[in-house]
């Protein structure tokens, strides 16, 4: 294959709006998951919600508006269930444990 035409399809691939717009989702379904395990002050969320909502604007520049309702969509429902996944997951980490008091015993 001829490297110039193997790189004129990738520079294609990485201009194409869907590319982003899947990209930029990724990205912010992974800070959200990190908003739960590393304290940041809401940061890390608010950075989560931005690349949510860039996602759903380049999802719509694409020209093809099925994608991006599939784009707003999948953000609209998979934000909420990786943090609801995260935070169901947090307990059984060792912050998790140290910070969650344990269940009281016969005793107290």
């Amino acid at each position: 294959m001829d490297p110039v035409l193997a790189e004129s399809s990738w520079s294609a691939f990485w201009s194409a709006p869907w590319a982003w717009a899947v990209l930029l989702l990724l990205v912010g379904l992974a800070i959200a998951i990190l908003e739960v395990f590393v304290p940041s002050g809401g940061v890390l969320g608010f950075l989560a919600v931005c690349s949510a909502l860039a996602a759903i604007v380049v999802g719509f520049m694409d020209g093809r508006p099925w994608f991006g309702f599939t784009i707003l969509t999948t953000a609209l429902i998979g934000l909420p269930v990786t943090v609801i996944m995260a935070l169901k997951w947090w307990p059984r980490t060792p912050m998790g444990q140290r910070m969650l008091l344990g269940t009281p015993s016969d005793e107290d």
